[in-house]
């Protein structure tokens, strides 16, 4: 069964820990670039949109690279399945 990365649903779950990941070292950053500068609030506000907007990016390219997994046919030897078992036994 393929997973429906196509949902709404797939695709928040997806995205939502690029952004807040992003946002929150943004934020960090910002806050000390801001403590440098002498604007605290202006340097967190900054850091964390552009923390987000580099969530939103990553996060989409990721989706589309899912996506594009999903779409692609398998190559032309075959999905390689390696088993690494018989050493154990």
């Amino acid at each position: 069964m393929e997973p429906r990365i196509h949902s709404p649903f797939m695709r928040f779950h997806v995205m939502y820990p690029f952004v807040t990941m992003l946002s929150a070292v943004g934020a960090l950053a910002g806050a000390l670039l801001g403590a440098l500068l002498g604007n605290l609030d202006a340097g967190i506000a900054a850091g964390f949109v552009l923390g987000m907007v580099a969530g939103l990016i990553v996060g989409i390219r990721m989706l589309n690279h899912l996506t594009l997994g999903l779409a692609s046919p398998p190559p032309p030897g075959g999905w390689r399945r390696w088993d690494d078992d018989d050493e154990w036994t």
